[in-house]
C-alpha cells in the first residue's frame, strides 16, 4: 500500500515572525519602538539558538532559548504598559504588570492565562533557579509563546494609539459630564465624526485591525463620557463569552457597542450575523439600545441595502447601525 504523504508547510501557512513583523512595521510608522525592537532582537536571537541546537550538539541552548524568551516577554509587557498607562513601567515585575493589565482589562480574559503560564512556568522557574534545563519541546514551545504575545502586545499597543490620537482632537460635547447622556446622544455624536477621525489617524491601510477601530472609537466617545465609562472588551454579566467590543455606561442606561471590520463584500449572512450577535449584547444586558458599527474595504448601494434588509430582521431589538469606508 502507497504510503500517503502530506506536506503541510507550517511557516507558508502561518508563519508568526512574519506577522509580528508586520505589525511592528505598522507600529514603527506612527511611535517610537526602540524598546519594542529590543526585544524583537531577542526574539530573533532565541530563534537561532534553537536553529542552532536542532541542527547540532549544542543541546544547551535550548536553556539559553528560554533566557532569551524570557527577556522578550517582560520587554513586551513593559513596552506595552508604559504606552497604556502613559507612565514608565520599567522597573515594575511582570507580575506587577500582569496585576495592572489584569485590573485595568487591558487584555481579553481568553488570553490572560497564557501570560499567567508563561510567567509560571518559563520565567519563574529559569529566573530562580539557575540548575533548570529546557528541553527541544519546552523552549519550542517558548518561542511560540512570546511571538503570539508580541502580536497580541502590539495590537494592544496601536489599538492604544488609536484611541489617544483620536481623543487628543476630538472636540469636547457641550453634553460632557452633565450626567444626561443617552444612547440617542452617542449615535448622534459618534455620526459625523467617524469618517474624519479615519483619515486623522490614517488607520485603514491593509494591516488595519479592529482593535484599532476599536481604539478610534474609544478615543471619540471620550470626548461626550468620560474615559471611566468608557470599557473596551467588556464581559457582559457572567458568561466570559460575551463580549462587546465596547460598553459605554451612560446616566440610567448602558449601552453595547459591536464594531465589524469587513474587508471584502458583505455578505447576507455576515450581515445578519453581526446585527443577531449585537442585539444578543443588548438582550443579555437587559437593555433595549445597542450600536453596531461596520467598517468596511468595499462598500456599495448592494452592501448598504444587506445592512439595511438585516436592521429589518432585527427591528424589534432597537439595534442603530452606521457604517464606514475605509478606503
Amino acid at each position: 500500500m502507497e504510503r500517503l504523504s502530506i506536506d503541510l508547510k507550517v511557516n507558508d501557512l502561518l508563519n508568526q515572525s512574519d506577522l509580528v513583523q508586520k505589525k511592528f512595521e505598522e507600529l514603527r510608522s506612527i511611535h517610537d519602538t526602540v524598546g519594542v525592537e529590543a526585544a524583537l532582537n531577542h526574539l530573533e536571537i532565541a530563534s537561532r539558538h534553537f536553529d542552532r541546537a536542532t541542527n547540532g550538539s549544542e543541546e544547551a541552548l535550548f536553556t539559553d532559548v528560554v533566557y532569551r524568551t524570557n527577556q522578550v516577554f517582560e520587554g513586551m509587557l513593559k513596552e506595552a504598559m508604559s504606552l497604556t498607562a502613559d507612565k514608565d513601567c520599567s522597573k515594575l515585575t511582570p507580575y506587577q504588570i500582569e496585576q495592572k493589565i489584569t485590573g485595568q482589562s487591558l487584555i481579553s480574559d481568553k488570553v490572560m492565562p497564557y501570560l499567567q503560564m508563561y510567567r509560571t512556568g518559563w520565567r519563574n522557574p529559569s529566573t530562580h533557579d539557575h540548575r533548570m534545563d529546557f528541553s527541544e519541546q519546552e523552549s519550542f514551545l517558548a518561542i511560540s509563546s512570546v511571538t503570539s504575545f508580541c502580536y497580541v502586545l502590539i495590537d494592544l499597543m496601536l489599538q492604544r494609539i488609536a484611541e489617544k490620537t483620536t481623543a487628543s482632537t476630538t472636540t469636547k460635547s457641550p453634553k460632557k459630564g452633565s450626567g444626561d447622556v443617552s444612547a440617542d446622544d452617542v449615535v448622534e455624536f459618534l455620526s459625523p465624526l467617524v469618517a474624519d477621525a479615519i483619515l486623522a489617524t490614517q488607520v485603514g491601510g491593509s494591516h488595519t485591525t479592529e482593535a484599532q477601530l476599536v481604539g478610534l472609537l474609544a478615543g471619540l466617545l471620550s470626548g461626550l463620557v468620560d474615559r471611566q465609562a468608557i470599557k473596551i472588551d467588556a464581559m457582559i454579566g457572567d458568561d466570559n463569552r460575551l463580549r462587546a467590543d465596547l460598553v459605554v455606561d451612560l446616566n440610567d442606561q448602558t449601552l453595547p457597542i459591536e464594531v465589524k471590520f469587513f474587508r471584502g463584500a458583505i455578505s447576507p449572512t455576515r450581515a445578519s450575523s453581526a446585527f443577531a450577535q449585537t442585539a444578543c449584547y443588548a438582550q443579555a444586558m437587559g437593555v433595549e439600545t445597542s450600536l453596531l458599527v461596520v467598517f468596511a474595504q468595499d462598500i456599495d448601494k448592494a452592501n448598504a441595502s444587506l445592512l439595511r434588509a438585516s436592521e429589518l430582521k432585527f427591528a424589534d431589538a432597537d439595534v442603530r447601525w452606521m457604517v464606514y469606508s475605509l478606503l
